[in-house]
């Protein structure tokens, strides 16, 4: 979500996110030299500053993250369920951060480290209202982590107008010929430049792309590079 916000929202969230860094390095700093509540306490106004603008931040991007997730998701596996993006911003949900980092500040003095705040933030995946880990193959696995980063880079061009540099390794490792023409369909409309690996023959790897793109082969073998083909 971070890459997201960082090319999206840039002015705003890069010099948030620097802030709120700052104050936790120094917090964190403060615990682990065995200082007093009160020392550690001057950095928690800048903590909440900094975290509630950034919670509000990714907040807005996991909606529009999840609308363009579904849609690639429906193109490579349609028969999967309806997807939802589970925000969890790192502390309780009707708490300010400045409430929940007094709430566990004998838990922080104890263990030398913050609890809460948003560097403890998650972002969950549920597909039907079941966690996405508990209900799919290693291959949709793959597919679904596919979804997620073309989502990503559709929303970047959205809203920068700049378009991103897709690397994929293994691009046939638990995929089948089908699924894999798909990806590849769907990395040919983004129209973004693509690195791709494989161990095997290009051959029928590429086949799904279509036309109207420039490709380059290299063969990697004992740490020498050689093009082995272009096409236009």
């Amino acid at each position: 979500m971070d890459w997201g916000l960082f090319h999206v929202e840039h002015e705003r969230f890069f010099s948030t996110w620097k802030r709120y860094q700052k104050a936790l390095k120094q917090r964190n700093r403060a615990l682990r030299a065995g200082l007093g509540a009160r020392d550690v306490q001057i950095w928690d106004r800048l903590l909440q500053e900094a975290g509630h603008e950034i919670d509000a931040l990714r907040k807005q991007y996991a909606v529009e993250l999840e609308h363009s997730f579904q849609f690639y998701l429906d193109r490579l596996l349609p028969d999967l369920g309806k997807l939802k993006c589970v925000y969890k911003r790192g502390w309780h949900e009707e708490m300010s951060l400045g409430r929940a980092l007094k709430e566990t500040l004998l838990q922080d003095l104890q263990a030398g480290y913050t609890h809460c705040g948003i560097h403890r933030a998650d972002l969950e995946l549920r597909i039907d209202g079941v966690a996405a880990r508990q209900r799919i193959s290693r291959g949709q696995q793959k597919l679904l982590v596919s979804a997620l980063y073309l989502a990503q880079a559709a929303l970047c061009r959205q809203a920068t107008g700049r378009s991103c540099v897709l690397l994929i390794d293994d691009v046939a490792s638990e995929l089948d010929a089908r699924r894999r023409r798909e990806l590849l369909r769907l990395l040919h409309e983004l129209e973004v430049q693509v690195l791709l690996t494989a161990a095997e023959p290009p051959e029928g790897i590429l086949d799904g792309m279509g036309e109207g793109f420039t490709l380059k082969m290299f063969h990697v073998e004992q740490g020498r590079i050689t093009e082995v083909g272009h096409r236009s």
